[in-house]
């Protein structure tokens, strides 16, 4: 994994924490793991209420911009948290949203199109 895409990968978990914690959630779990050439971003929050999973997929449900990983990524977080989030959906290929009891999980997938493989 190259340098760069460490970094957006941080960028990534730091805009999505940082929702999370704006919104009053300030107990969740939160792992990443590589797949084959796919980061996936995990997030396990209970009692996510279905207005902020809303607001969520609303705001980061963008097709992935390869433009803006070359020239632009280290701009988020130099606005607000709104926006964010929109940057953070030009930043992944998709999000899965599953609910299982009272607790929340949302997997954020990004494809890594610069690995050797």
């Amino acid at each position: 994994m190259t340098k760069q895409e460490i970094n957006i990968i941080t960028k990534i978990i730091k805009e999505l924490s940082l929702f999370f914690m704006m919104h009053g959630y300030h107990s969740f779990s939160m792992k990443m793991y590589r797949q084959d050439t796919n980061t996936i971003i995990v997030f396990k929050i209970k009692n996510l209420k279905t207005e902020l999973i809303d607001k969520l997929t609303e705001k980061i449900n963008r097709e992935r911009e390869l433009e803006i990983e070359t020239y632009g990524f280290e701009l988020v977080g130099d606005s607000d948290v709104k926006n964010e989030l929109e940057v953070v959906g030009l930043l992944i290929d998709y999000v899965e949203i599953d609910t299982v009891e009272e607790e929340t999980i949302l997997s954020f997938v990004r494809k890594d199109y610069y690995s050797s493989k």
